[in-house]
């Protein structure tokens, strides 16, 4: 559809595209670029790791010598006299002319002299007009018609114009495919130069065509969108592209804390103490956000994540923590709950009541939260193991040892902390996440380790390249 799209609200879904429709109207004549799915295909046949030039050439091939002109184009036709008038060069005349007297009179008039008519005006060159060519007094050799510029996106799109389009955003690149969802860095534009960079996360095609993949993608829109908090990567837009729908989302350039937890193994060395309260903290902010969030009717949501990991806990260039990826986490509104008995999430990071299958309820993120907190500490798995058996069987009845025997030194109130978050006994577990970053805050002001912040940005920027 040609022209500006009408704002479309998040959790509507917008009708499928015509086919047939050729997309945003480009400027300077460029064709339009290419859908979600031929940008798909496209990535398909792509080499791994390469870049925009990569896969579509030079931006500026062809483009500008065929919007622009360049000598050669604009060389007169064989025909054409193309000599070039000095200032001081006489113009070649015709013979004088004379008019005779109509009568035969001896003293009529003397015929009357006029002046002399001047030739055809010459058609001055590229180089009379510019003055960067010689003058050229011999015809151009006859020159081919100019090749029509392949403005295909391969050959001649804007190095920005990236891999595509999904609604109203232009995909550059692709961050993650996973195994029910990919992502890519997108943009939006408006007027004025205004540009805002987006995270586009699209439900991939083979399960495009299942209703409850689908549904669970409309879910998690639906309900992320409704929360706002610095600790949680935020929502604006559900839509629809063709077939397929997309979520447009907060975009943070950073790293994952499991590339955080593989750095300092690969670095030969533990996290600092404040670094890893630091992000258990900000995770719990966030999560104790999403537990507490109330609806329009001032009613709890009960939202639960279900599914705390490292690879869903980001971590911006300038160190803030961001929660990601509610694609399966439950809420007591009116969404498709998932039926009783049924687990989803990564196993190594359930708790024991969600592995069995039994209701859960805010808790069992605190437990989750626990094994990450453990992990970061100690730079080793808690409960993962080979397979999923023997993981599920860790969780349920393993043993999960003092953090204090793995890395001595820690505070007995933070490991304190730590054990509570890990305790199998629902009774015995925090019971808000609020809780769990109340905690850790004072025990941080008690030993003087308020600069995690700060040490996580130094990280960074020390195993950046790791």
């Amino acid at each position: 559809m040609n022209g500006r799209k009408q704002p479309h609200q998040a959790g509507t879904p917008r009708a499928p595209r015509d086919p047939d429709d050729a997309g945003t109207t480009l400027p300077d004549g460029l064709a339009p670029s290419r859908t979600l799915q031929e940008a798909r295909r496209q990535l398909a046949q792509s080499p791994p790791h390469d870049t925009t030039a990569d896969r579509f050439g030079d931006p500026h091939t062809e483009v500008e010598r065929i919007s622009f002109g360049s000598p050669e184009t604009l060389v007169q036709p064989p025909d054409t006299d193309v000599g070039v008038l000095a200032d001081d060069e006489e113009v070649d005349a015709e013979p004088t002319t004379q008019v005779q007297a109509a009568t035969t009179n001896p003293d009529a008039p003397a015929p009357v002299e006029l002046p002399p008519l001047p030739a055809a005006p010459r058609i001055p060159t590229v180089a009379a007009r510019f003055g960067s060519l010689p003058t050229v007094a011999e015809p151009s050799p006859v020159l081919p018609a100019p090749r029509r510029a392949d403005l295909s996106p391969r050959t001649a799109a804007p190095r920005e114009e990236g891999v595509g389009r999904c609604g109203d955003y232009t995909l550059l690149k692709r961050l993650k495919l996973g195994g029910m969802a990919e992502v890519f860095l997108a943009k939006t534009q408006g007027v004025e130069g205004f540009e805002k960079y987006v995270a586009i996360k699209c439900i991939l095609p083979h399960l495009a065509s299942q209703p409850r993949f689908v549904q669970m993608f409309i879910d998690e829109a639906k309900l992320t969108v409704q929360l706002s908090h610095a600790n949680i990567a935020q929502i604006y837009e559900l839509g629809m592209d063709e077939d397929t729908y997309f979520m447009a989302m907060e975009y943070i350039p950073g790293r994952d804390v499991e590339w955080l937890f593989h750095a300092a193994a690969r670095a030969g060395e533990l996290l600092p103490l404040s670094v890893v309260c630091f992000i258990i903290e900000q995770v719990c902010e966030g999560l104790d956000h999403a537990h507490r969030r109330t609806g329009p009717d001032h009613k709890p949501l009960n939202i639960i994540h279900r599914d705390v990991s490292p690879t869903n806990i980001l971590i911006s260039d300038g160190g803030a923590i961001k929660l990601i990826d509610f694609g399966i986490a439950k809420a007591a509104t009116n969404m498709q709950v998932t039926a009783h008995g049924v687990v989803k999430g990564k196993t190594g990071y359930m708790s024991p009541e969600q592995l069995r299958g039994d209701a859960i309820d805010r808790r069992t993120d605190i437990f989750a939260a626990g094994i990450v907190f453990h992990e970061l500490l100690t730079g080793q798995r808690l409960f993962r193991a080979n397979s999923d058996v023997q993981t599920i069987k860790n969780v349920l009845v393993g043993p999960i040892p003092p953090v204090t025997d793995v890395r001595p030194g820690i505070p007995a109130d933070i490991a304190s902390v730590l054990h509570r978050c890990l305790e199998r006994d629902l009774g015995r577990r925090f019971p808000a996440a609020g809780d769990v970053s109340a905690a850790l805050r004072a025990a941080l002001v008690r030993h003087g380790l308020l600069d995690g912040g700060g040490e996580l940005r130094k990280l960074l920027e020390k195993w950046g390249e790791l």
